[in-house]
């Protein structure tokens, strides 16, 4: 039979494009548009002519949603690595976010900031948009030259910096440097996270207030860190969110995550039994809690440091110092006595649970916050070994003013294995690397929160379905002051 040329190509393009076409792919990968390739060449045009600038990177991705805004459908991504002079730092950072910001209009647009390591400072990443970006970045230079320090950076989410150390040993020390310097316990150094890594992989982040941990407690918790029987160590000595005229219920905290239940007793009776000050004058009495994890059943010890298990809670809440807003006397041109500029909105005051920013600022920590929660929930995804479609959206928050953003997704994990056991256990291994800590479980929902007051993304959730793993997370709330 005599052959024809060319039919099997052409056959075969035809079932191609018709495979392509129900599947709802294209052969081809799809180009950013005109516009957002413009946008975006203009800022990166800007940044390299910015003095201090030595190299710049991007790229534009387009998002794997089906059902979004057109003008939300591609990200882009550009890096930025300075000269190793830090002087011109804080204002490079000014600059770099002016850019990006102008790129916004088009396209969802990030920046990371690398400060190399010099003779005498680590480096410093450094991520925008995020609030008064010069003012953080003048900050982390500053914990650059921190002893032991290995790294200091800031996420787009965080209103805090993160210092790592080379030691769980060199928390100590790391923490009483930090609190030596001149500007720390105010604006971007309220609080500052100091990370270690233990030999035996354990990751302990210790969040230090100018009050809290109390000098005494600091060796303590460094002690503890280093122990190989525990997996997970999270101080919380930032206050938390608190309105004006409300009694405080706010004390520090302290989770540790052991390896087993011999290692929980072990660890809660030590905690029971310090005699070192577990608060302070200003400071209440600091909390723990004591847990581990076994063939899927939780092993919990709760308690407060320096007291028997099953003591009730000290009384000895101490309520937030007044603000400065709260301080002003009306009259003096403020309406209600309150400035202006006093960091309060309708009443609320700013905390790790709520952000009071200018109108620009709220819309990139939303724009940030909803890249945040979508990566946050497709990482979920890879951890239990497949992805499911999320859902992220502004929402209005519960606080009755202000907006947070909320997402949920639902992982078809029946689809690669018979048993949940495994993907949830990935997903919690991996939300507990990150700070978050149990705080509830109730009809079948496990309910975790973020320890880092830093961290925008504060709530999280996860159930187990008939149709597989659902998961909910949710970011801080954002008011326009």
């Amino acid at each position: 039979m005599r052959s024809r040329p060319g039919l099997r190509p052409i056959g075969l393009a035809v079932l191609l494009a018709l495979a392509a076409a129900l599947s709802g792919c294209s052969l081809i990968a799809p180009q950013p548009p005109d516009n957002v390739v413009s946008s975006v060449n203009r800022a990166v045009d800007a940044i390299r002519a910015t003095h201090g600038v030595a190299e710049v990177s991007w790229s534009i991705s387009r998002r794997d949603r089906a059902l979004v805004p057109l003008n939300e459908l591609w990200t882009a991504s550009i890096e930025v690595r300075t000269e190793a002079d830090a002087a011109g730092f804080e204002p490079l950072a000014e600059a770099v976010e002016g850019h990006v910001e102008s790129a916004r209009d088009v396209v969802q647009a990030t920046a990371i900031l690398r400060l190399p390591a010099d003779g005498t400072g680590v480096e410093v990443v450094l991520a925008v948009p995020s609030a008064a970006a010069g003012g953080i970045a003048g900050a982390t230079v500053d914990l650059r030259h921190i002893e032991h320090a290995t790294m200091v950076h800031l996420q787009s989410y965080e209103s805090f910096a993160t210092l790592t150390v080379d030691s769980t040993d060199a928390l100590v020390q790391a923490i009483a440097d930090v609190r030596a310097l001149p500007d720390f316990g105010h604006g971007a150094l309220t609080a500052v996270t100091v990370v270690a890594v233990a030999p035996s992989g354990t990751t302990s982040r210790l969040t230090a207030s100018a009050q809290s941990p109390s000098v005494d407690l600091v060796p303590v918790l460094s002690q503890l860190a280093g122990r190989t029987d525990i997996e997970a160590l999270t101080f919380n000595g930032q206050r938390g969110a608190e309105r004006p005229g409300e009694a405080s219920t706010w004390r520090p905290g302290l989770r540790v995550e052991a390896s087993s239940p011999r290692s929980a007793r072990a660890i809660t009776t030590l905690l029971t039994g310090i005699d070192v000050p577990a608060g302070g004058s200003d400071v209440p009495r600091a909390s723990f809690t004591v847990d581990t994890r076994v063939d899927g059943n939780a092993f919990t010890q709760d308690g407060y440091l320096g007291l028997p298990l099953g003591s009730p809670a000290p009384a000895d809440y101490v309520d937030a110092p007044a603000s400065d807003a709260a301080a002003a006397e009306p009259g003096d041109g403020t309406s209600d006595g309150l400035p202006a500029n006093a960091g309060s909105a309708g009443g609320i005051e700013a905390s790790s649970e709520l952000r009071l920013l200018d109108a620009s600022a709220a819309a990139g920590q939303l724009q940030s916050d909803q890249q945040r929660v979508t990566a946050f929930l497709d990482a979920a995804g890879d951890a239990a070994g497949i992805r499911g479609v999320a859902s992220v959206a502004v929402t209005a928050c519960d606080l009755g003013v202000g907006e947070h953003v909320q997402g949920a997704v639902l992982l078809p994990i029946f689809e690669i294995t018979d048993s949940p056991g495994a993907p949830f256990d990935a997903i919690i291994a991996a939300w507990k690397l990150q700070g978050f800590v149990a705080t509830d479980r109730a009809m079948g929902t496990d309910f975790y929160s973020q320890q880092n007051p830093s961290d925008s993304l504060r709530d999280l959730t996860i159930r187990g379905t008939s149709d597989g793993l659902s998961l909910s997370a949710e970011s801080v709330c954002v008011v326009v002051d």
